[in-house]
This record gives structure tokens, sequence and C-alpha cells, in this order.
């Protein structure tokens, strides 16, 4: 395949943390696309694991250092440091996503049916993800389509929630929507990115724009953080968002949440079983005192 430099100026974000060989074959991919890139600018949350210095002898990138601030604390930096240079486009993705060689290519094929597009996730057994979802404002649930249009063999399909794993979007839409909030540090944000695009534009799922998750090895730490306490207390600024947008369901989305805390529990007991459950109860119980302080940014202790 022929690499050329493509006609629209699209900036890649990177947001890194301590994830090298990952991220150096996540590069690796953006260099091999058949549409190039305009500029990539890489993001680093305070990487202690060789990143910091191995991006300070590469040529070819903008590299931004700056504390941990999770996920979302970085597709803000990095958002809005491609759209203040000017970016067209801005491919925005985590450390740990390998697009296959094509992917912008394809996204950009579509690119005047939808001012964000979004491609397929696969993950190394070839299974796709749940791509066909919507985010449902009156409860802050997730509605699963079980990818019936990919299963149907459509090209394209919509829906109103996105992903923070080869999101491309128009800076027109950023003009409208803002940046990235990073108040999540990790968790929904990229869910919230896409509602937020939803009401200005088609939200598109592009089924032959592919996009790899490597293998990753994630501590029993970092899964307790992630499953049971972000995914949990950043609830609150789902429902900010949802009020914004859809008022007057209020009780019934506070409601809806609580039975979710004592569904998660359910899940600690007789569905995920970690190996140390009650360790799983005190970030989840920190989690609940956090959303309802509305506790912001990352989590303390």
């Amino acid at each position: 395949m022929t690499t050329t430099q493509n006609p629209y100026q699209v900036f890649a974000v990177v947001v890194t943390y301590n994830r090298l060989s990952l991220l150096k074959n996540t590069l690796e991919g953006l260099k091999a696309q058949s549409h190039l890139p305009a500029h990539t600018i890489v993001v680093n949350n305070g990487s202690s694991d060789g990143t910091t210095e191995w991006l300070d002898r590469q040529s070819g990138l903008q590299v931004i250092h700056q504390e941990n601030v999770g996920g979302s604390g970085g597709f803000y930096t990095g958002v809005k440091a491609a759209n203040e240079a000017g970016a067209e486009w801005i491919w925005i993705m985590d450390d740990d996503v390998l697009p296959e060689q094509n992917c912008l290519e394809k996204l950009l094929n579509y690119s005047s049916q939808s001012l964000c597009l979004n491609p397929i996730h696969v993950d190394q057994h070839n299974i796709v993800s749940d791509e066909e979802r919507w985010f449902d404002a009156t409860d802050c649930s997730i509605v699963n389509l079980h990818n019936r249009s990919f299963e149907n063999g459509k090209k394209i399909w919509f829906r109103n929630l996105g992903s923070f794993e080869g999101m491309l979007i128009h800076r027109s839409l950023i003009e409208k929507i803002g940046f990235p909030d990073p108040r999540f540090f990790i968790a929904h944000d990229d869910l919230i990115y896409g509602y937020l695009a939803s009401k200005h534009t088609n939200v598109a799922v592009i089924a032959d724009a592919i996009i790899r998750r490597q293998p990753v090895v994630k501590s029993e730490e970092s899964t307790y953080h992630y499953d049971y306490y972000y995914m949990y207390r950043n609830l609150w600024l789902l429902e900010e968002y949802a009020e914004k947008n859809l008022n007057g369901y209020s009780g019934y989305r506070k409601r809806r949440i609580k039975l979710q805390f004592f569904y998660t529990i359910y899940k600690i007991f007789f569905v995920d079983k970690p190996k140390h459950k009650k360790k799983a109860l005190s970030y989840l119980f920190q989690a609940y005192r956090d959303y309802k302080k509305k506790k912001a940014g990352i989590k303390n202790g």
C-alpha cells in the first residue's frame, strides 16, 4: 500500500502513561498509515518507566510532559494543543491501540457524512467490541444493541457516545462542544464527549476502519481503581451532563444510580469474584462517598 500525505490537516493525539512498549507500537502504526497524519502530539502523563527519556530522544513528534492527570486530563491537553495549532481533524487515541494501515484513510472516506468518526475495535482474538451502544440520558445507563448493524453487514451506523481509541473529530465540532473534560481523570470521559458531539452531528462508526487493542496486563490494583472506583464515582458527572441536555429526570437518575451501587456489590460477590473482595468493596464504598460529594480528579488515598 502506498503511503502519502493526506490532503486533510489531521493531527494525531496520543496519551500515554507507563506503557512504553505499547506506545512504540502505536506510534509505528501511525507512521505506517496509508494517509499520514500531518502531525503527531504525544501527551506524557508523568511516566516513570523510561517513556519520558525515550520521547525526548525522538524526532518528528510534539511531546508534552505533564503530571499524571489521567486519561481525561491528557486528552484535554492534547486536543487543546492540536486545535490551537490549526488542526482540521484530530485523531484521538490511547497508547495501547494499533490502527490498521488504512484506518485513517477509511475514516476520512466518510468525512462528508459526520464530523465525529469512530473505527471498530478488535482484540487479539479478532473479536469485535460492542460498537453499537446508546447512552440513555434519562437514567445514565448504556443500551447495548449487540453490533446488530455490523452483523447485518452495514458499513456505517450511528450512536450517541464516543471512544478515545481512535475517534476522529473535526475542529468545527470542538468549537461547539469544547475540549474533553479533565475532571473525570479516567472512565466515562470519552462517552460524554461523544454524547456532546451527537447534539451537533451523527456520531458514526465505520466498519472497515479497524483499530486493534494490544494485549494489556493490568494489575489487580489498577482494575480495582477503574472498575470499582472511577466507573461509579464519575456517575455524578454523567448526571451533570444528562441534566443539562435532558432535564426533569434527576430523581429517576439518582434512584437508578443507587441501584447500580447495590448491583455492583452483587457483581463483586457473584460475577467478578475479585481475589480480594474486601478491598474491592472498600473502593466501591469510597466511590459512593465521593460520588455523593461530587469529587473529581485523581482518587485520594
